[in-house]
């Protein structure tokens, strides 16, 4: 059943005007639930969220190059969930955080 989550989902990456909703539809009209599109994406995230904070704690190693890629693309994410009624990003703390960490993306 998740045949084409990651492929879509990689298309939310690297395609400018795709949204996490708009993703979230496409799946869910084809061979997903809404319900089960949305968790799997907030999965990916959480573990992809997970691998950036160990990655800050092995800085040493990884080198900050690694680092910043990956907070990178965690802000895209963050930008592609949308924003809410007031206009504020729906995950604004977490782009906040990244740039934080590595400074402006």
């Amino acid at each position: 059943a998740l045949c084409n989550i990651y492929p879509s989902f990689l298309q939310l990456l690297t395609d400018d005007s795709s949204s996490v909703e708009q993703v979230e539809v496409s799946l869910s009209t084809s061979c997903l639930s809404k319900k089960l599109v949305k968790h799997t994406i907030r999965n990916i995230f959480d573990a992809l969220h997970q691998l950036y904070e160990d990655s800050k704690l092995k800085r040493n190693s990884r080198g900050m190059s690694w680092l910043r890629s990956l907070g990178t693309l965690l802000s895209t994410l963050c930008f592609k969930a949308g924003r809410r009624d007031d206009g504020t990003l729906i995950m604004g703390d977490f782009v906040d955080h990244y740039e934080q960490d590595v400074g402006d993306m």
